[in-house]
Parts: structure tokens; C-alpha cells; sequence
């Protein structure tokens, strides 16, 4: 459920819970009360602060849509709703939709929940709505109105919700944890760079453990790329892969029968994973730094992964992918066939 936060009080976002004046600039951005950012997930990893990811945007430089915010300068907020409870058109006035032309109409589906900025009533038992986060409709638009029989509201006013403090640990797991693994874009790879998102990934985990390469020369992703040429090594096959990274002085626990659970359990470890999924076409391969109870911190060696493309424009450094997300795109087969590479140092 997206919702939005208010800040109440200037505050710093951060990438950590450290106190804001140990951070370097690049882990920290003032943001001033008053402001409001729409966030599609959080959750509280103490009772002082609230692990967040925003919706649609970005901040900071480098920009990033994760970050800890302290619980006392912040509310989170649950705009108006409304929920759609037969199929309806939204429409540009009150008239009979059948007289409408095209462009004044949209359908709209039975059990569709809708955000609004306001609403109001309207003659001819209608509503006007202003939809909060949606333009639908061609031209797009976010002022329509609708059949008052065809939905129900959930909450007419703002509503401030409570943050529930993190469950205690269980089996010796943290409920969050997260390791500094550094990111790299394979977009400046000389060699292939559309297709090195494998060798990257790889490359990631080595600068972690301080492994350089072995030549010296170039970016250590692209020595790995023509290491696993000369070797006739596939760069697909997560066997050939976890030889390269034995060959380079990497403890690889490979596993082509994984859960969520093995994730968690190496990342609490000190283990970052790497993990095949479907999130191009053709496959893709991608760095997981941290979790906590509803998703994973990656980094995304291609960028951003929307479900319109990749954004490469944007970052793909310490991003949320959610847990429904990471088994529709890497466990689609069901909840133990994640590809994983968990790996340490000898």
C-alpha cells in the first residue's frame, strides 16, 4: 500500500542510523517540515528510525529512493480512498456515459482502490474525484467523476497511521540487516556492456572483499569478461560463474534450489548473494546487499527495474525490490528455485 510521509520537523534523511554529522555529504539530505513524499513501502528497524523507499523520485546525489528517517520528525499518512465496487467508468461529467465520447471516459475495474486528493459531491448522485497519484484516460487526467453507487469510500479524510515497532529476532536472524557492498554500472563496461550485468555483479562483491584483478589493467568487470572468454566459460551459467569467482579467490555457496530465507540467512551471515532473475527478456543478474521483513537492498548493475523497462538513467545503487517482486521475477517456479551465489572469503 503506498502512502505518503509528512515531515513535521526539519530532519536529515540518511543511509544509515549513525548520527547525520559521521556521514559523508553523499549519505545524507536535509529536508525541510512540512514536505510530503509518497513512499510505497517502509518499516521500523528500531523504535528511532524508519527504513523508507520512495515513489517516483529520488534524492540525495547520488539520487536514491532508500533511506532512514527518524520516527520523531516524520508521520506517515493514509490519503482519502476510495474502492471501486462494480466495473464503472470515470468520466468528464455527469452525463450518461454512452453519450460521451471517448476521450471524456475510462473503465475502471470492480476492486480497484484509488487515492485521491479531494473530493467533493456532485449533481446527478455523482462525485468528482481528484485522484492523488493517477492520470488516467487519453489525454491523462486526474479530475473525473463517478456513479456514486459504484464504490465506497475507505477513509474520506487523511488518516495518520501508526508505525509498528520491529518484531523481536527469530532464530538468531536480525529483522534487518545490510552490508556495504559497492556499486557498479555495467554501462561503462568496454566489453559488451549491455550484456556484462553477470561479471559486474561479480566484480561488486570482489571490490567488497578487496579483490583486484589479476592484470591490472581496465576495470576488473572487464578482465572478468575476457577471463570467462578464454576459458570458454558461459556468463549465463551459474556453475561456469561460480568458477570464475572461486578461480578469483571467492567462497561461492551455489544453489539453483534457493528460498528468500537462504538470502537472509547469508546476508545476517556477513554473505552477500547474487541472484538470477527474469527481469529482461533475456535474463538478468543482480547484487543483494541487505533485507529486512518485505524486501531486499540490491544493487541493480543495469539501473532501475520499473514494470514499463529499465530506467538506466537512474542509479541502481542500494535500491528495494520488494519480496513479491524478487519471486515473481526470480522464483516464478515456486519459493526454492532462486538461483543464488552466497559469498565470503576463505
Amino acid at each position: 500500500m503506498a502512502i505518503q510521509l509528512k515531515v513535521i520537523q526539519n530532519t536529515v534523511f540518511k543511509q544509515t542510523t549513525e548520527d547525520a554529522i559521521q556521514l559523508p555529504p553523499e549519505d545524507k539530505v536535509s529536508i525541510a517540515a512540512g514536505r510530503m513524499l509518497n513512499i510505497h513501502s517502509w518499516k521500523a528497524v528500531d523504535r528511532s528510525y524508519l527504513k523508507i523507499a520512495l515513489m517516483g523520485e529520488f534524492l540525495g546525489n547520488p539520487p536514491r529512493n532508500t533511506w532512514y528517517v527518524h520516527i520523531p520528525h516524520i508521520q506517515l499518512i493514509q490519503p482519502p480512498s476510495l474502492k471501486i465496487i462494480r466495473n464503472t467508468p470515470l468520466k468528464q461529467s455527469t452525463a450518461n456515459s454512452a453519450q460521451l465520447p471517448a476521450q471524456d471516459k475510462v473503465s475502471i475495474a470492480a476492486g480497484r482502490i484509488v487515492n485521491l486528493q479531494s473530493w467533493a459531491t456532485a449533481p446527478n448522485n455523482h462525485y468528482k474525484l481528484s485522484l492523488l497519484w493517477d492520470a488516467l484516460g487519453n489525454p491523462p487526467r486526474n479530475t473525473w467523476y463517478i456513479y456514486a453507487p459504484d464504490f465506497e469510500f475507505i477513509n474520506t479524510q487523511q488518516k495518520i497511521l501508526p508505525i509498528s515497532q520491529p518484531e523481536p529476532e527469530s532464530g538468531g536472524i536480525p529483522p534487518t540487516k545490510q552490508l556495504n557492498v559497492p556499486h557498479k554500472s555495467q554501462l561503462d563496461n568496454a566489453l559488451n556492456p549491455t550484456g556484462a550485468c553477470n561479471v559486474t555483479t561479480f566484480a561488486m562483491v570482489m571490490t567488497y572483499f578487496q579483490i583486484r584483478g589479476n592484470t591490472g589493467v581496465g576495470q576488473l568487470e572487464d578482465e572478468l569478461y575476457q577471463y570467462m572468454l578464454n576459458q570458454g566459460l558461459s556468463r549465463w551459467d551459474g556453475n561456469d560463474l561460480a568458477t570464475l569467482s572461486r578461480n578469483y579467490g571467492l567462497r561461492n555457496d551455489f544453489t539453483m534450489r534457493g528460498r528468500q530465507s537462504d538470502i537472509r540467512k547469508a546476508i545476517a551471515e556477513g554473505r552477500p548473494c547474487i541472484i538470477h532473475g527474469y527481469f529482461t527478456t533475456f535474463g538478468h543478474i543482480i547484487v543483494v546487499r541487505g533485507y529486512d521483513q518485505n524486501g531486499f537492498f540490491v544493487n541493480d548493475p543495469y539501473g532501475e527495474w520499473t514494470s514499463s523497462g529499465y530506467r538506466n538513467d537512474q542509479s541502481g545503487q542500494n535500491l528495494y525490490y520488494s519480496n513479491a517482486l524478487i519471486q515473481a521475477k526470480c522464483s516464478p517456479e515456486g519459493e526454492n528455485y532462486i538461483w543464488i551465489h552466497r559469498l565470503s572469503k576463505p
